[in-house]
């Protein structure tokens, strides 16, 4: 059997950083936005939350969130949804809008164009 002296990294002197413990990623600080909650219940969407992407799926018309903790803000959590509710109300069912085929097309672009300025509207009025 052999032995080994151990030391805490933070003993050592002149150690590379990658022998130190990477700090945890920041939790979200701050309380959900009440009336961002509000204003999402009385849309009537399906959302949907789950997974490490926000996006909102036309074949089955609902919203897809990360978990609200997932956010570094309140305020980013907010903005990622509204953006994601503006292309829920492109919809077929709602005003029908098109959303393009591929990424890149022009309608495509058209729609992520009107998805920013619909989530810069709620997000300006939370400041």
């Amino acid at each position: 059997m052999k032995s080994y002296a151990v030391f805490n990294a933070e003993q050592i002197e002149g150690l590379d950083a990658q022998y130190y413990p990477v700090a945890p990623e920041p939790k979200i600080t701050g309380e959900r936005l009440t009336q961002v909650d509000r204003f999402v219940e009385n849309t009537g969407v399906d959302l949907r939350h789950g997974g490490n992407r926000a996006f909102f799926n036309p074949g089955h018309d609902f919203v897809q969130m990360p978990a609200f903790e997932q956010f570094k803000t309140p305020e980013g959590y907010a903005a990622t949804l509204c953006h994601e509710l503006v292309h829920w109300s492109g919809s077929t069912a709602r005003l029908d809008r098109t959303f393009g085929k591929r990424f890149g097309d022009q309608a495509y672009a058209r729609e992520e164009l009107v998805a920013l300025s619909g989530q810069s509207a709620p997000s300006a009025t939370l400041q």
